[in-house]
């Protein structure tokens, strides 16, 4: 039990050892937005927004849900302050 918990937090550490991906954060904390709004705000591909994305998600830091009309958005599942990050898994 002890391996897989240090696993995890060794993989969610490595997603979060990316200023990309923390900003990624920060933007999806309070609203959810597409890839597209992301890469928009960041100055990012699509490609290398959707990559990122997909790291916090594997690590179950954003969740990204399909809306009817196809788009699809982010939402962090994490809280971020200056001293802190709370793994609160905001819904």
């Amino acid at each position: 039990m002890a391996k897989n918990i240090i696993r995890k937090i060794k993989n969610r550490a490595f997603a979060l050892n990316s200023e990309t991906r923390i900003e990624i954060l920060f933007l999806c904390q309070n609203k959810e937005l597409t890839i597209t709004e992301i890469a928009k705000k960041l100055n990012l591909s699509l490609n290398n927004a959707s990559q990122n994305v997909s790291v916090l998600e594997r690590e179950e830091l954003v969740r990204k849900t399909r809306h009817k009309d196809g788009t699809v958005t982010v939402k962090s599942l994490v809280k971020i302050t200056e001293d802190k990050i709370e793994w609160c898994f905001v819904n």
